[in-house]
């Protein structure tokens, strides 16, 4: 980009007020076209090819015998049981707030 078409933290100006002839904008495009060609063909090849095969070997009875795996339980309740208390108080004392303020809500409304 030249300087006539970049600005400070704007980046490309898109348009403008400024006459320019048909060819300095030909030309300007063909400019940037060239910079988006240039840096494509730089970057080819992006990575290497993806494999042919996805098939993986079959674990021989030494290499699974060899694996030790430990899986403890969690019971997805266990939370909800210990604090099954202080979750109800928490809610009756919620509620009992909205009780109260809408019962005031009522007597100031009237």
């Amino acid at each position: 980009m030249t300087d006539a078409t970049k600005r400070a933290g704007l980046g490309k100006v898109i348009y403008s007020v400024d006459d320019k002839t048909e060819e300095q904008t030909e030309r300007e495009e063909k400019a940037e076209q060239a910079e988006v060609r240039e840096a494509d063909e730089e970057s080819f090849p992006a990575s290497d090819p993806p494999a042919w095969g996805g098939s993986v070997a079959a674990p021989t009875q030494a290499s699974a015998a060899a694996t030790h795996c430990e899986v403890q339980a969690i019971e997805p309740l266990t939370w909800v049981r210990r604090h099954v208390r202080e979750v109800v108080v928490i809610s009756l004392a919620a509620l009992g707030a909205l009780i109260h303020g809408v019962r005031r809500y009522r007597s100031h409304a009237a």
